[in-house]
C-alpha cells in the first residue's frame, strides 16, 4: 500500500507557515504566520479537526513567522496537546529585544516565549518521535554578533529538512548569506542538501536570502517562495528560476511557485513515486 505525506505551504501574505500531515496521522506545524484573512491554526483545528500538534517548529520568532501563535495557544495550549517544540534556544527574549527594541511589548513575542518557557526540555517518548517513515533533521547556528540586529535573528533560523520516499524538502526560515555560509559547514548538512528535491526559499524570496553557493550541491525540482511579491531590485525569483530543474504541474512545466500568485500550495509526497502539487488548494474563500 502506497504511503503518503501531505505538506501545505500556506498563503499568509508576507509571512510563512507550513503544515505537514505524516503517513501515520501525526501533525507538524513549521512556523505560524497568518494574514488578515487566513489563520492556518483556525483551519487546521476547525476544518481539518486536528486535536494534537505532534511537532511545532519555529524557525525564529520574528512576527511574520509567529503572528498565529495566539491561535496556536488558544487551540492547543493544554497539557499534551503540543508534543514537541523545536526552536533555536540561542534566540532568547533578551537577544530578540536587543536586536529590535520595538518587539519588547509585542503580544506575539510574549505569546511565543510563554509557550517556549512551558517546555521543560524533557526527552519525548518513541511514540512521539515516530512519524510513519517521515524523517526530520534540523540544523542551527550559534550567535556570534556583539551588536545583534534583525539579520542576526534571521541567521539563527532553524533549518528544517523533511525526507519521505525519494524526496527531501528544505526550508531555511529567513536564513541570509552569512547564515548559509556557517551552516554549510555543519556535519551532515551537505549530504542532505545533495538529496533535496523541493526548496522552500528562505527569507520570502528576498535577495538577502539567496545564496548561490548552496546550489553547488543540489538542483531542486521545485522552488517555492512564501510571501508577498518583492520589488524588482529585491526579488530573487529569477535567480531561483535559473537554479531549479522544473516539474510538471497541471500540464505545465513549473520551476518557481509563489504563494502570492499560486495561493496555498499543497504537495503530496509518496514513499514510491513522484510528488504531486496542487495550486490554490484549499481554494481561497
Amino acid at each position: 500500500m502506497v504511503q503518503q505525506t501531505e505538506l501545505y505551504v500556506w498563503d499568509v501574505g508576507d509571512g510563512a507557515a507550513i503544515y505537514v500531515k505524516t503517513p501515520n496521522d501525526k501533525h507538524v506545524v513549521i512556523d505560524c504566520g497568518a494574514s488578515d484573512d487566513f489563520s492556518p491554526a483556525d483551519y487546521i483545528k476547525s476544518t481539518l479537526g486536528v486535536s494534537t500538534i505532534n511537532g511545532l517548529v519555529i524557525s525564529h520568532p520574528h512576527k511574520d513567522h509567529i503572528n498565529d501563535i495566539l491561535k496556536i495557544k488558544e487551540h492547543w495550549d493544554k497539557v499534551n496537546e503540543i508534543k514537541l517544540l523545536m526552536r533555536n534556544k540561542e534566540i532568547g527574549k533578551e537577544l530578540l529585544i536587543e536586536s529590535n527594541n520595538d518587539l519588547k511589548d509585542d503580544k506575539y513575542v510574549k505569546g511565543y516565549y510563554e509557550l517556549a518557557d512551558s517546555f521543560n526540555g524533557g526527552n519525548p517518548s518513541k511514540e512521539y518521535l515516530d512519524f510513519g517513515g517521515l524523517e526530520r533533521k534540523y540544523f542551527l547556528n550559534t550567535n556570534t554578533d556583539e551588536k545583534p540586529d534583525s539579520s542576526t535573528i534571521n541567521n539563527l533560523s532553524v533549518v528544517t529538512f523533511i525526507k519521505f520516499g525519494a524526496d527531501v524538502v528544505l526550508y531555511g526560515g529567513d536564513m541570509e548569506e552569512y547564515g548559509w555560509k556557517e551552516i554549510l559547514g555543519k556535519d551532515g548538512f551537505k549530504e542532505l542538501l545533495k538529496k533535496t528535491t523541493i526548496y522552500i526559499a528562505s527569507h520570502h524570496g528576498h535577495k538577502s536570502g539567496y545564496y548561490a553557493d548552496i546550489f553547488e550541491y543540489f538542483q531542486p525540482k521545485l522552488t517555492i517562495i512564501p510571501g508577498n511579491k518583492r520589488d524588482d531590485d529585491d526579488d530573487a525569483t529569477g535567480e531561483y528560476d535559473e537554479k531549479t530543474e522544473g516539474m510538471s504541474i497541471d500540464g505545465k512545466d513549473e520551476k518557481v511557485l509563489t504563494t502570492y500568485e499560486d495561493g496555498h500550495i499543497h504537495i503530496t509526497l509518496y514513499d514510491d513515486g513522484e510528488p504531486k502539487v496542487k495550486l490554490n488548494d484549499p481554494p481561497k474563500t
